[in-house]
C-alpha cells in the first residue's frame, strides 16, 4: 500500500509539475520571438508566437490534469484545463495558418 501511495505521488510531481516546466521552458523562446526555428525550418515571428501558445496550453492542460493537489479543487482543475485548451487551440491556428 505504501508502494503505490509512493507511485501515485511520483506519478504526481513527475506529470504535474515537471513535464508542464519543461514545456513551460520550451514555450518563452518562441514566445519572446528569441526563436525563430523549429526543427529543420525557419518560422515567421507569428509562427513561433503560435508554437509557444501550443506549448504553453499543453504545459497548462498537463499540470490541471495530473497535478493531484488539484483533485480536491475541481473549480481549478477543470478551469486550467479549459485555459490551457484555449491556448493550445490559438496556438494551433497561429501556427497552421498558412
Amino acid at each position: 500500500m505504501l508502494w503505490l501511495e509512493a507511485k501515485q505521488k511520483a506519478v504526481s510531481w513527475l506529470l504535474g509539475i515537471v513535464v508542464p516546466l519543461v514545456f513551460l521552458f520550451m514555450s518563452f523562446p518562441y514566445l519572446t520571438g528569441m526563436q525563430l526555428r523549429y526543427r529543420f525550418r525557419n518560422l515567421t515571428p507569428v509562427e513561433a508566437i503560435g508554437k509557444g501558445l501550443c506549448d504553453l496550453g499543453f504545459a497548462i492542460c498537463l499540470h490541471g490534469v495530473f497535478f493531484r493537489a488539484y483533485q480536491e479543487k475541481p473549480v481549478i482543475k477543470w478551469t486550467l484545463l479549459a485555459l490551457g485548451i484555449v491556448a493550445w487551440m490559438i496556438g494551433s491556428l497561429i501556427k497552421f495558418a498558412n
